[in-house]
């Protein structure tokens, strides 16, 4: 590759947002900051007695609760992925276009499997057991649904649920034709539908405490399997992305009128949705309450994102609309919103050598406390060097695959 295309890749990754959804690369760009974050707390579940992984969470400063939620950045993830994708196809039938399939595809395939393949090579290498049905449910992106088939790269089941919208996007608009949003309303009234019908159907989800999970008390295979990485719990925001580019794309009038409604509607809800879980534990309303926070939190905050980005999309803001405009679409946020994916994709073991620099040591026995600070200081060093390393990737992997895709 040209060192000078090298250059302005690099050029371009560190340059002031220049389209149309500039907001956007702010909205992802902190997703993925929340999601680092939220693992860099759990990085204290894996090396600590369980007992004082407990106490260090259920003991969160005010304010840090918070983090407990930052693993709702996943939704925004999948809103931003089917806003964009059918905002671009819709655009595309607009103008008389016919949905051209083999180029979706072959765009969506030269943008993840290089750094897919790269992934499971090296997750497999360190983790596989030599099972092949294992393998083969990773390589074909299918291990979400199969809880036998272990996770090889541990973002791994999220990937697979937007391939799986991939494959179904284009063929879910072909069809649908001038009934796309009553299909897609119908089939968010089903995904409402179906979440409290699974968790009320499993005394032991709804019976227990969520923290009871995140805290390690109960083992989470049961709430992951069921309420986490299967597709059928978790393709909503995708389709609520997709019923907001329609929106946007045929009806930005209406969205104009209501603007200010729907922003304090969209920022109300994300902030009401990040209270779940929370420290305090209404016994009075248990087990009711936990099982409706589980159904609904993550759509509570999927909808939020939804209304803030058709809102922050439209022209003409003014005032706090305006204000949080400029700062998702500052400078700063581009270079983490470009290279968002193997950013991803390989945060994980970037936050694992921030850990043994931040605690000193590889020895998880003689490790017996982490403070709040130490968490913190494994995030920016573990970002960072995801940063570093993400930038690499980008450069000379990811982007060649992407331009080559488009040709």
């Amino acid at each position: 590759m040209a060192f000078w295309q090298i250059k302005s890749d690099f050029s371009q990754a560190l340059s002031a947002s220049d389209h149309q959804h500039s907001a956007i690369d702010g909205l992802r760009a902190i997703a993925i900051l929340m999601v680092m974050a939220f693992h860099s707390l759990y990085i204290a579940h894996f090396v600590l007695p369980k007992q004082v992984f407990t106490d260090l969470v259920m003991n969160l400063p005010f304010g840090l609760g918070v983090m407990l939620s930052f693993d709702k950045a996943v939704d925004g993830f999948f809103v931003i992925s089917g806003f964009l994708l059918a905002t671009s196809l819709l655009n595309s039938s607009r103008q008389g276009h016919v949905i051209d399939f083999w180029r979706f595809y072959r765009k969506r395939l030269y943008r993840i499997l290089p750094l897919f393949l790269l992934a499971l090579t090296l997750y497999a290498a360190a983790a596989w057991k030599g099972d092949w049905f294992t393998l083969l449910m990773n390589l074909f992106f299918m291990e979400n649904n199969f809880p036998q088939a272990d996770k090889l790269i541990p973002v791994g089941w999220s990937l697979a649920i937007e391939m799986q919208f991939y494959l179904l996007l284009p063929i879910l608009l072909a069809l649908s034709g001038r009934f796309l949003p009553y299909v897609l309303v119908a089939i968010l009234v089903l995904a409402f539908a179906l979440k409290p019908l699974i968790i009320f159907s499993e005394p032991a989800l709804y019976q227990v405490s969520i923290l009871t999970y995140l805290t390690g008390q109960a083992h989470p295979d049961l709430l992951l399997d069921t309420l986490y990485y299967p597709t059928w719990i978790r393709f909503d925001p995708l389709i609520m992305g997709v019923l907001a580019a329609w929106l946007w794309v045929n009806h930005q009038s209406f969205l104009q009128r209501y603007r200010t409604s729907l922003f304090h509607t969209g920022w109300i809800l994300m902030a009401l949705s990040m209270l779940f879980p929370d420290h305090r534990q209404v016994e009075v309303v248990y087990p009711l309450l936990n099982g409706l926070g589980l159904a609904y939190h993550r759509t509570l905050f999927a909808v939020g994102i939804t209304l803030l980005i058709l809102v922050l999309l439209l022209p003409l803001a003014q005032g706090a609309i305006q204000g949080l405009n400029r700062f998702l679409s500052a400078r700063f946020w581009r270079s983490w919103s470009e290279m968002v994916f193997p950013l991803y994709l390989f945060h994980f073991p970037m936050l694992a050598i921030a850990a043994v620099m931040v605690l000193g040591t590889t020895d998880i026995e003689a490790i017996k406390h982490i403070s709040y600070a130490q968490i913190g200081l494994i995030f920016v060093v573990g970002s960072s060097l995801s940063w570093l390393l993400s930038m690499v990737l980008h450069l000379l992997i990811e982007k060649p695959f992407h331009r080559h895709g488009r040709a």
